[in-house]
């Protein structure tokens, strides 16, 4: 596993743990605009992270790598 695989899972693990947390608030509307601007950076830094992990990722078709 690559230092950059560790980084997305170690992210990844800590957007799970705030997700209850987030639902909740927004349910409730107690988020403020800082807690609900943190969580989107967090949710675009992981979408970012799965999308480069995408780009080095080798595609294999017929079990060919291209």
């Amino acid at each position: 596993m690559s230092e950059a695989d560790r980084a997305l899972l170690m992210l990844l693990g800590s957007v799970g743990i705030r997700v209850g947390e987030i639902v909740t608030g927004l349910f409730e509307d107690s988020l403020s605009c800082d807690e609900q601007t943190a969580f989107e950076q967090q949710l675009r830094e992981l979408a970012d992270g799965f999308r480069q992990r995408v780009l080095r990722t080798p595609l294999v078709i017929n079990e060919e790598v291209t």
